[in-house]
């Protein structure tokens, strides 16, 4: 059975619209509100500003209310999702602000048309959902107050360069060299590079390159060498090292466990 018991996305209700349940529910039941809402939070009234979030425990009283019309998403969670809750260390009963709860809307909504097609392996998809959500939106309260904040034309040109640049690995690439080609310097780009992507702009590359010679090894025959070269490494030695430190074996080691696998 799904720990999902219902899910709604930006659910619509009329102004005045009120929640009043002094002993709560035996659900987890998690909110994302688009609209300002006056809103209990153990002994305090709150009035909330758009993207505020809640996550009630099972029996924690719930009251909010607005005078203007409402939208949120809503989802419950039976209790045995218990264990999930406690392992990711999902905040409840507290008055979340995530910089962006697009992931919110979207994971609700996913598992809202899940349940409505009641298709074969439902009930997996949901709770797989759930749980990226939910993970989702702990990675999103834990970010730290001090990361740089990003700009939506900001979050735009880092999203384009760094496709860009995955695109571009065989170059020989440094921070600096990355920082000029979008008009940034070197120590502004790396901390919102990292506020965007939670990953410093060389480790994105090397990773990225990492993920390409993996890929080039179990598709082609190409040589170790030629593959350092068309990744931009400037010796085989150098790529060999790196391949082993981020994946446990050497390229060739690698290249041989995939033909013994087939």
């Amino acid at each position: 059975m799904s720990i999902v018991v219902s899910a709604r996305h930006r659910w619509p209700e009329r102004a005045g619209f009120c929640i009043h349940r002094p002993v709560g529910l035996p659900t987890y039941t998690l909110l994302h509100f688009f609209t300002p809402m006056q809103l209990r939070v153990g002994d305090r009234l709150c009035t909330t500003r758009p993207g505020a979030c809640i996550i009630y425990d099972l029996n924690s009283p719930q009251w909010f209310t607005s005078s203007e019309p409402v939208l949120h998403d809503w989802m419950h969670l039976s209790a045995e999702a218990q264990p999930l809750m406690a392992r990711l260390g999902v905040p409840l009963d507290t008055l979340l602000y995530p910089a962006d709860c697009a992931f919110f809307t979207a994971g609700v909504r996913e598992i809202e048309l899940e349940q409505l097609a009641a298709r074969p392996l439902g009930g997996e998809l949901t709770d797989a959902a759930a749980a990226m959500l939910l993970i989702r939106l702990v990675r999103a309260v834990q970010t730290p107050e001090s990361a740089e904040p990003v700009s939506a034309a900001q979050r735009a040109m880092l999203t384009g360069f760094r496709a860009a640049l995955l695109g571009r690995l065989d170059e020989p690439w440094t921070v600096a060299r990355m920082a000029a080609e979008v008009h940034l310097s070197p120590s502004r780009f790396s901390a919102l590079w990292r506020a965007l992507f939670s990953v410093s702009p060389m480790n994105d590359l090397i990773l990225a390159r990492i993920d390409a010679a993996k890929n080039a090894l179990t598709g082609s025959a190409c040589s170790v060498a030629r593959l350092a070269e068309q990744l931009g490494y400037a010796n085989v030695t150098h790529f060999s090292r790196q391949f082993r430190q981020y994946t446990g074996v050497s390229p060739r080691a690698f290249a041989r466990a995939l033909l013994h696998s087939t």
